[in-house]
């Protein structure tokens, strides 16, 4: 016996759209389309406005004029070697090159300006250095964390005005956009447009500011206002410095000074005396400090406690001393110097 089976197929009922739904949704759609493709238009004008006005005659001049006139030291012709200072301000401020120069019989060059820009620095030194030049580094604690290895934002803009040549990818032209602080973009672009109204940037004769060696000149006495016992205490947390392996940018430009046949050699800056009880740094943060630059090829020649100062040979931060007491932070390097070049 056979049986079939049949089953009967119904249509399936969709449900309906109303066209009020479907034109909502398609100028939602439309509303959508122009709002991104408004903010691409307005991130590509930005970025085209950043590029014609932020340039050399706006932001940063004044740490430009600082570096190109250090830097023609280096380039002088037939010039002998020198004791070259590469660091943050600590080296602008804390050094006297001509005491330096008369203890060492070494001419001297300092080419510290400012820490956000001095691995920048670096990269420029190593493109004038010769065989018998020594690089002196009394690096600020500052380097030897995660926040002094990064691209800063005074270097960002630094290059984004000054110097586009050194940005080499579509990568570094992302951190230099975006990490240059938007009130400086700002600030460019309308340092820009005073300037068509015949307002100009303000110059400054390097002259004035700085010895013919690369010191500053206005540190001559302490800052009262700085000379307070809040500001003290908190300069003494500066032991609990972050311990890392490697600092890649820094590597680099060591590397690169070295390659070029110049010597470099690793110190401390200047800080305040801390208490026995408090080192400023810890003897394990020192002995790894010590194994990486061995690892560099280089030698640490002092120890952070031999270049602590009182609180009254501070100009305006625990990095500057005032003229008063560079001369004696500078026969200190002097010394460490000395015993080195007598090995």
């Amino acid at each position: 016996m056979s049986s079939s089976i049949s089953i009967s197929k119904f249509p399936l009922s969709r449900p309906q759209i109303q066209p009020s739904i479907v034109n909502r949704l398609l100028k939602r759609g439309r509303w959508l389309i122009w709002f991104f493709s408004g903010m691409v238009l307005f991130f590509i004008f930005g970025i085209a406005l950043v590029l014609i006005c932020v340039d050399g005659n706006t932001i940063l001049r004044y740490k430009r004029d600082m570096l190109e006139y250090k830097l023609d030291r280096l380039r002088e012709t037939n010039r002998p070697p020198h004791l070259i200072i590469m660091s943050g301000s600590n080296g602008l401020y804390s050094v006297n090159s001509k005491v330096l120069s008369e203890e060492i019989k070494m001419p001297v060059t300092n080419m510290a300006v400012h820490w956000g820009i001095a691995l920048y620095t670096a990269e420029r030194i190593s493109e004038w250095v010769k065989p018998g030049d020594i690089v002196l580094m009394p690096l600020e604690y500052t380097f030897y964390t995660e926040v002094g290895q990064s691209m800063s934002w005074e270097e960002a803009c630094y290059k984004l005005a000054h110097d586009r040549a050194s940005i080499h990818s579509l990568k570094e032209w992302g951190w230099v956009l975006m990490g240059c602080k938007p009130k400086m973009l700002l600030g460019g672009i309308g340092l820009k447009t005073l300037s068509k109204l015949g307002f100009q940037y303000p110059q400054y004769d390097m002259k004035r500011v700085l010895t013919s060696e690369g010191d500053i000149l206005e540190n001559r006495l302490p800052l009262e206002k700085f000379l307070s016992q809040e500001n003290v205490n908190l300069s003494t947390q500066m032991h609990e410095t972050d311990i890392r392996t490697h600092y890649v940018r820094l590597e680099e430009k060591i590397q690169a000074i070295k390659a070029a046949g110049a010597k470099v050699l690793l110190t401390f800056p200047v800080h305040f005396k801390t208490p026995p009880n408090m080192p400023l740094v810890s003897p394990q943060w020192l002995a790894k400090i010590k194994r990486w630059a061995a690892e560099q090829g280089i030698e640490v020649i002092s120890s952070p406690d031999q270049h602590q100062f009182p609180s009254n040979c501070f100009f305006d931060n625990y990095y500057h001393l005032h003229q008063g007491c560079t001369g004696e932070n500078s026969k200190r390097y002097a010394h460490a110097l000395k015993e080195y070049l007598e090995k």
